[in-house]
């Protein structure tokens, strides 16, 4: 497709645009181009690595860095192949197992395939507007979108569904981000196949594309011929390579791949492809993604305008900004965002003043150069402390002369059916995004009233505060109350001895009692017993180094933690009429238990079941008779 000018700016600026999002492909609203056109990765300057002829994932020096082939539900092939990707990342970093987790890497599809922001059910940019439909398609710009504005990725768990759409958030989660994300494609005559081996080899398992049809494949090896016209509707991971594998290319070489139709399916799940096939390797966006530097996700919140990411890239413009305010306390550590061409030299800023279109009051900066297409995350020199209200502003320059926006869409669903044609709608506001045009910075909302930069403030939470033995509901009187807080330095550096509980009852007066340090980050406090019933409130507190007081709930004393107070029934083993005593009559209800075979102790269980162990025996009644003895 032909790069088209799509307006000019009051300051005759041209300001070209184009996109296509692949196994959704994107025609947008004029004549456009794919993103990620361009790609011609090399292997990084000054990296020595001896590629070998034969490698394979499930076997490096006797170590498996490739996760169990499951089995997709629809349309969900994309979702497969990335979190594949992602777990096997997560396997040759540790970081699976540094974050305490056990087993395997398990990613949820399931929350990516619902929760992405482009389908139906979740866009907040357009609630209840159109979309694609869950379950039938999505793509690694898509996937891209939902990981970093920090939506995901979560461990799977076992009640996770595609018919019924998961918590789009919930504190069980375990959340985790890659870093960076990049495309890379292997260029005629096999050109830079030695880039994405080399990541293959150092990265784990990257995301791929295919046509999938019985007319391209045999004994387990697809090959597409490059004349064909189709376009991929399948997507899969790279696990490996053979280059002397024969094919039904005229020449040898294949790459070994895990599909997700279940382990009966193909090699125990796994087949390949020819490395002359039309779309794998090749695809500009679908080709070769590589997921990198997979950790947990400690970012809370992250700032952005670009709900769906990289839909379109808007040419002739290399300074560009977007305007936040903040709204919890934090520190700005990070920034991520995307680059439209190898090689790409950036600077970001931050600055906390934009007045007379001028930005003011630099706080930190980062600069680089980015070999790879992709979606990065750099660190700046320094954190930016921030206070709810604060006005910030992230500030991007690439050397590209162009900058990715996020932009209303029209999206065409392509997976072996005929293709349909739906819009995925964002939205933008004025005073969100800006760009230079060479004398002052413009509002890009006068431009396009949907549309973006895409750049993130990624923000640490000084603390994460969470409580193990969880928080009560509801205490008996003359019960004391320990409760364990567990203290996590993200951000920030804890003050010794400055956390306390500040409670009250009734509204009362509030009083405060320390917390104490028990064992690494886990901290106890124990709340008095209260004669008579009512409702507790209470609310925690502690200093950092950098941020200065901050409070759980964040907002308090406004908002509060609390229980009730009331008097609980004692319950006597053995008191079957709960007279709070042992008598003839519990002695009568004992033996209607006991005499019971066929369901022994009947309804009588909890007050004769002695040791708890679910039965009434000749256990239970030793139990009765020194119960009885102690009363007559």
């Amino acid at each position: 497709m032909d790069q088209k000018t799509i307006c000019q700016s009051s300051r005759t600026k041209n300001l070209a645009l184009f996109c296509s999002i692949g196994m959704v492909f994107t025609t947008m609203i004029f004549p456009l181009t794919d993103p990620t056109r361009g790609v011609n990765p090399i292997l990084p300057q000054n990296q020595e690595m001896e590629i070998p002829s034969y490698f394979d994932l499930r076997d490096v020096n006797r170590t498996n860095y490739v996760t169990t082939v499951k089995s997709q539900s629809g349309g969900t092939c994309w979702a497969h192949a990335a979190t594949a990707a992602m777990e096997s990342n997560l396997l040759m970093t540790d970081n699976w197992e540094i974050a305490g987790e056990i087993g395997e890497p398990n990613l949820s599809e399931c929350h990516l395939n619902w929760w992405n922001g482009f389908n139906t059910v979740s866009n907040d940019d357009d609630p209840q507007g159109s979309g694609i439909t869950v379950s039938q398609g999505g793509n690694y710009l898509i996937t891209a979108a939902y990981l970093a504005r920090g939506e995901g990725t979560v461990k799977d768990n076992d009640d996770q569904t595609h018919e019924i759409p998961p918590k789009r958030q919930d504190d069980s989660y375990h959340y985790y981000y890659p870093r960076d994300i990049e495309w890379y494609t292997m260029g005629e005559n096999l050109t830079n196949i030695n880039t994405i081996k080399y990541h293959l080899m150092t990265q784990g398992a990257l995301g791929t594309c295919l046509h999938s049809n019985s007319q391209f494949m045999q004994n387990n090896i697809h090959y597409q011929p490059p004349e064909s016209t189709i376009d991929p509707n399948h997507a899969v991971a790279i696990i490996g390579w053979d280059d002397n594998k024969i094919t039904q290319a005229p020449q040898p070489g294949a790459w070994l791949c895990k599909n997700s139709w279940g382990n009966k399916w193909g090699e125990n799940g796994f087949f390949w492809i020819s490395y002359y096939d039309k779309h794998c390797c090749q695809h500009p966006e679908l080709g070769a993604v590589s997921f990198q530097n997979v950790k947990p996700m400690h970012y809370d919140p992250i700032y952005y305008h670009d709900y769906h990411g990289w839909c379109a890239t808007l040419m002739g413009v290399t300074e560009a900004f977007n305007a936040f305010t903040s709204t919890t306390k934090g520190l700005l550590k990070d920034v991520n965002f995307y680059t439209t061409m190898d090689n790409a030299t950036y600077t970001v800023k931050i600055y906390d003043k934009f007045q007379s279109n001028s930005l003011q009051h630099e706080k930190a900066s980062a600069t680089g150069t980015i070999p790879y297409v992709g979606m990065h995350t750099v660190t700046l020199n320094t954190s930016v402390p921030l206070m709810p209200g604060d006005d910030f502003y992230v500030y991007l320059n690439l050397s590209t002369n162009e900058h990715p926006i996020d932009i209303t869409s029209d999206v065409t669903v392509l997976l072996g059916s005929p293709s349909s044609l739906v819009t995925v709608q964002s939205a933008s506001n004025p005073g969100e995004s800006y760009y230079y045009d060479g004398v002052e910075w413009q509002d890009l909302y006068t431009w396009n009233n949907t549309a973006n930069f895409c750049m993130k403030a990624l923000v640490l939470p000084p603390f994460r505060i969470s409580y193990p033995n969880g928080l009560p509901m509801i205490a008996d009187t003359e019960t004391e109350i320990t409760l364990t807080v567990k203290l996590e330095e993200i951000g920030d550096t804890y003050i010794p001895e400055s956390g306390f509980v500040h409670y009250r009852y009734d509204n009362g007066t509030y009083e405060t009692l320390p917390l104490n340090h028990v064992t690494d980050e886990l901290y106890n406090v124990t709340l008095p017993s209260l004669c008579d019933d009512g409702i507790l409130e209470y609310y925690f507190s502690l200093n950092g180094s950098m941020m200065g007081s901050i409070y759980d709930p964040p907002t308090a004393p406004l908002e509060r933690y609390s229980f009730q107070v009331e008097s609980q029934p004692q319950i006597i083993k053995g008191d079957s009429d709960n007279d709070g005593d042992i008598d003839v009559f519990d002695l009568d209800r004992f033996a209607q238990s006991w005499g019971s075979t066929k369901n022994p102790g009947g309804n009588y269980k909890e007050c004769f079941d002695f040791n708890d162990d679910g039965k009434i025996d000749v256990f239970d009644l030793d139990g009765f008779a020194q119960v009885w003895g102690k009363y007559y």
